[in-house]
């Protein structure tokens, strides 16, 4: 493009476009409105479109027909194509997402989306076509009802959705991986709203199908967060399906987080979760109709804050292997065991723990509060229902075979940092994996560290 002659029209980029053609830099003049009835496609290799000029983004206006359409497409055969600094909208208002056109649509290697807006569309960037090298970085979807569908369905290979800022989905999670190996997914904030007559309650990230997922650094509110397959009736087709290898470090998690049976090998470390009256950690335990359960899974250096009388930090089913809980934090100074039947720091529904690894150097909230259904009890090991033999006292908690050693105490906070002098602040041990907290500050080679996401 040369710069002293910015684009006028799209009819005029997708006919330079026409043939597939490579080495091509699309400038729109900022400011300046370019409707749309067709969407661009785009072929060739190294392919810009950008703004030009210092003010306000220029709009892609989509007011052709209401139809599963994408704005851009970048086709099976493109590669290195970015699209930044530009706002992509459609003129259908409201919050249904049915026949809503995408902003972007991607097969093909190599796309880079940055810096754009999402307006009033269906998907921002849909990966359905499984393409190999995505980066989605800096973007916002910035009001209730800018997004219909999916700010990202990850499908392919080598994904990075780094700083992006979404208000919420009307009728989707806000990310999908699905047949998506090697994805990053660090220093969002993602929203989704818990539902009301214009929404439906879904998830921020559901990491459905594949292997290795890095979840870092994120903030994440109100949808939770879901890693393994799909389950109940959306599942029954794929009962082979896992998601195997994830990380979860360092994360703001103002939701519940749910690690599903057909998840294997995950790690949740140095987080830091705001559930309050629900539990933090939804473990899956044996799934009968799919022969699939959680396997190694690792609860290491996490911080759960509580401020209602009910609530869980761990909710663990029966029938998990090689569940490892260990240096976590629980602090819910008005937490009631037996309170509604269940209120408790971990909460196991199985006969006994053989489908744990370790449980060790953890700091749970005492139950100061604790009601006389729970005699004495805390934490909570028992297979069929609430009942008040299931709650453990702390010394029945820690004779368990698999129980190094629980301490119960309650913590004073200032913020997320546990009191110098509170039972949290020596209690941890070493752990492979965990060199940092929540801050990114050292801990200890040597010696007892600091439970839960934050050294003191």
């Amino acid at each position: 493009a040369d710069p002293s002659n910015p684009i006028k029209s799209i009819d005029k980029v997708k006919s330079i476009l026409g043939g597939g053609n490579d080495n091509l830099e699309f400038r729109f003049n900022d400011g300046d409105t370019f409707n749309m009835t067709n969407g661009i496609g785009v072929g060739g290799s190294n392919v810009v479109f950008t703004d030009y000029g210092s003010g306000k983004a220029p709009v892609l206006y989509w007011v052709g027909v209401k139809d599963y359409v994408a704005m851009i497409w970048a086709s099976g055969t493109s590669d290195r194509v970015t699209v930044q600094n530009l706002t992509l909208q459609t003129k259908f208002t409201g919050s249904d997402k049915t026949s809503m056109p995408d902003a972007i649509k991607a097969s093909g290697d190599n796309l880079v989306v940055r810096n754009n807006t999402f307006m009033d569309v269906g998907y921002a960037v849909n990966c359905n076509g499984k393409p190999d090298g995505v980066i989605v970085e800096k973007n916002i979807s910035p009001t209730q009802t800018s997004l219909r569908s999916y700010f990202v369905w990850v499908a392919g290979n080598d994904h990075v959705i780094l700083g992006n800022k979404v208000a919420n989905s009307t009728r989707e999670a806000v990310i999908r991986a699905v047949d998506a190996n090697r994805i990053l997914i660090g220093y969002n904030s993602f929203t989704n709203n818990t539902g009301d007559k214009i929404d439906t309650a879904k998830n921020t990230l559901t990491i459905h199908k594949g292997s290795y997922a890095y979840i870092v650094g994120n903030d994440l509110h109100k949808g939770p967060l879901h890693i393994g397959p799909l389950g109940e009736g959306d599942g029954q087709k794929g009962p082979d399906q896992r998601w195997n290898y994830a990380v979860v470090e360092g994360n703001i998690l103002d939701t519940e987080s749910f690690t599903l049976h057909g998840a294997q090998h995950v790690m949740y470390r140095n987080n830091i979760s705001l559930t309050n009256g629900y539990p933090a950690y939804n473990i899956q335990g044996y799934n009968s109709i799919y022969k699939r359960q959680v396997v190694d899974a690792t609860y290491v250096n996490n911080t759960g804050i509580n401020k209602d009388a009910d609530g869980i930090m761990f909710a663990v089913g029966s029938g998990t292997v090689g569940v490892t809980i260990q240096n976590n934090l629980y602090v819910a100074p008005d937490l009631s065991p037996g309170g509604n039947g269940a209120a408790s720091p971990v909460y196991v529904a199985a006969n006994d723990l053989s489908g744990f690894k370790s449980i060790s150097n953890n700091v749970w909230a005492s139950g100061k509060n604790g009601t006389w259904y729970a005699a004495g009890g805390v934490n909570y090991l028992f297979a069929n229902g609430t009942k008040a033999v299931g709650f453990k006292t702390p010394a029945e908690w820690n004779s368990f075979a698999q129980v190094g050693k629980d301490i119960f105490s309650e913590v004073s906070m200032k913020g997320y940092i546990p009191a110098a002098n509170s039972a949290a602040a020596d209690a941890g041990m070493q752990v492979d994996g965990v060199f940092f907290d929540f801050y990114g500050n050292a801990r200890p080679a040597n010696g007892p560290i600091t439970a839960g996401a934050v050294e003191v």
